[in-house]
């Protein structure tokens, strides 16, 4: 016999049940705790033959097999037919042979039916079945228990839902109408159209210097960012083979007007020497031209600062010892004070900018800033950026950006346009779309 707390736990578990599997699983295998049993079976009222809901020792019944079609048939027998009380002993010799047959095949010989009800109606069964016969007592404990499991079958097969009041769905109605026309009016408000775009401070119409000879870079002078004044030495190269070339040359020089000298003495006795002169005088010319331009090299091998400013330039380890070409960009003189943005938008990203379109510069260095500017231009052809990206470049002018040092990185957000906020936040998805449809 159950003792009052395991009768208390049990239903407790059932309270705590929130899915029709697990009621069934406590309904057939936590009902031995109040009587013992060897085989359950929870039968549901719903349908045309009701459903065998669980069985003992099954995590789930199994359709369609002989067992699950018979407690189908037998348990709709014992709903319909048996009396209104609710423990009802089975008298097995009173079923027909066949299912006689069928029950001891499947089934202990003492049997009792559990009826499940609630507020009169009647919404399933528990079929208990074991060797032994089901005592008095244990027909008082099951009648109790059944009432319970009869009011948590109901609360979760057959609750009803409860349905708003005709004003309560008015209101509902009348709010989500309110909702759709504020969204639909803030689908129109006019906002900017804006993209990002990766941007870099760059000096302001910089003054580049570039390699006046073929050589070797000898000597750096200056350190990167440096101060330098009109006329200060930036760097030499080495001038080892332009000395000896001027030396060569000089000599070369030295000879011609030797022999000019001796043919020019020689040409008061000799015609034939004097019809030589021309030639030598020629040849001297073109030694002096040597010279002159050998000397011209030597002198370009130093290049100083033709105005005052900031030298950009490479560190002296990466620069020093390497050979240039003529025309070679050597380093870059800016202007202190005077700097511009740089900004290369995607092919993705572009977007009609108007004339000095606004620009709000995001530095790296200073993300709790922003620093303004006007776009002055945009390149009308795409070209890769130093980054690898296929975009265009463009040049904005800095408004408060006087302290700004060259070389700083950032974000620049470029503003358009005015364009409802519907098409801002739907630009992106036409865009893929259409080019997926080919419109």
């Amino acid at each position: 016999m159950a003792e009052i707390t395991d009768l208390l736990l049990v239903q407790q578990k059932l309270r705590d049940c929130v899915a029709k599997t697990e009621l069934g699983y406590v309904i057939v295998n936590d009902s031995e705790k109040i009587v013992e049993y060897q085989s359950s079976i929870f039968w549901v009222n719903e349908g045309i033959s009701g459903k065998v809901q669980s069985v003992s020792g099954l995590p789930e019944p199994i359709k369609h097999i002989p067992f699950t079609v018979f407690m189908q048939d037998i348990c709709r027998e014992f709903h319909d037919s048996l009396t209104e009380n609710p423990v009802t002993p089975i008298n097995v010799s009173s079923l027909s042979e066949q299912k006689q047959q069928q029950w001891r095949e499947f089934l202990p010989e003492q049997a009792v039916w559990v009826r499940l009800q609630t507020s009169g109606k009647s919404v399933g069964g528990i079929l208990l079945a074991r060797t032994s016969i089901f005592v008095k007592e244990e027909a008082g404990l099951l009648a109790y228990w059944g009432g319970a499991v009869g009011h948590a079958v109901n609360a979760l097969w057959f609750r009803q839902e409860v349905k708003p009041s005709i004003w309560t769905r008015v209101w509902e109605k009348k709010i989500l109408w309110v909702i759709a026309a504020l969204v639909f009016l803030l689908c129109w408000i006019p906002v900017s159209l804006s993209v990002n775009a990766s941007g870099e401070v760059v000096p302001k119409e910089p003054l580049v210097e570039r390699s006046p000879i073929d050589g070797i870079v000898g000597e750096v002078l200056v350190q990167p960012n440096q101060r330098v004044s009109r006329g200060d030495l930036v760097m030499t190269f080495d001038d080892t083979a332009i000395k000896a070339e001027l030396d060569i040359v000089k000599q070369e020089l030295a000879i011609a007007k030797a022999e000019y000298q001796r043919a020019n003495q020689a040409a008061v006795f000799d015609r034939d020497t004097s019809s030589q002169m021309p030639m030598l005088q020629a040849r001297v010319e073109q030694q002096e031209a040597q010279v002159s331009y050998s000397e011209g090299v030597l002198n370009r091998s130093r290049v100083y600062a033709e105005r005052d400013g900031i030298i950009i330039i490479q560190i002296e380890s990466e620069l020093e010892g390497r050979p240039v070409q003529v025309g070679e960009r050597l380093f870059t003189l800016a202007e202190a004070g005077r700097s511009e943005l740089e900004f290369w938008l995607a092919v993705g990203d572009s977007i009609p900018l108007p004339a000095e379109a606004e620009v709000r510069l995001f530095l790296n260095v200073h993300p709790d800033r922003s620093y303004g500017a006007t776009v002055r231009f945009v390149s009308y052809q795409a070209e890769v950026s130093p980054d690898g990206i296929l975009g265009y470049r463009g040049r904005a002018d800095l408004i408060n950006g006087a302290d700004l040092l060259v070389g700083w990185r950032g974000t620049a957000k470029l503003y358009g346009e005015s364009v409802p906020l519907v098409y801002l936040i739907l630009r992106r998805p036409l865009a893929v779309l259409r080019q997926w449809l080919g419109l």
